[in-house]
């Protein structure tokens, strides 16, 4: 059990515009809420929104937003945190994916 975030992503081989997901970062607290919103409206980077159809909330950020995401782990790297390790773990999971441009993270809230 436990929070996940997910990055959503249009699959190329499915008919029907159908798009798969991949793990991001689990929560280490399953009672623990979402964090997301922290890195837009803490640190001023991507697109956030709620979803109004499900519990979850949307962060989208693109491959530009990864120096910015360094900025500040850099900045906040004396405390440690979950919210730093959460950065750190959508950074490296964009880094992944050179290829892609845009990252549709969906995290429970």
């Amino acid at each position: 059990m436990g929070r996940h975030i997910r990055c959503k992503f249009s699959s190329n081989t499915e008919k029907n515009n159908r798009y798969g997901y991949e793990h991001v970062w689990k929560y280490r607290l399953g009672s623990q809420p979402s964090e997301m919103h922290r890195i837009y409206d803490e640190l001023g980077i991507g697109k956030y929104a709620l979803k109004s159809d499900a519990n979850e909330d949307v962060l989208v950020l693109n491959r530009s937003d990864i120096e910015k995401l360094e900025k500040e782990i850099d900045r906040l790297k004396d405390n440690s945190s979950n919210f730093l390790d959460m950065i750190k773990a959508i950074r490296d999971f964009m880094f992944r994916y050179p290829e892609r441009n845009e990252f549709i993270l969906e995290g429970e809230l």
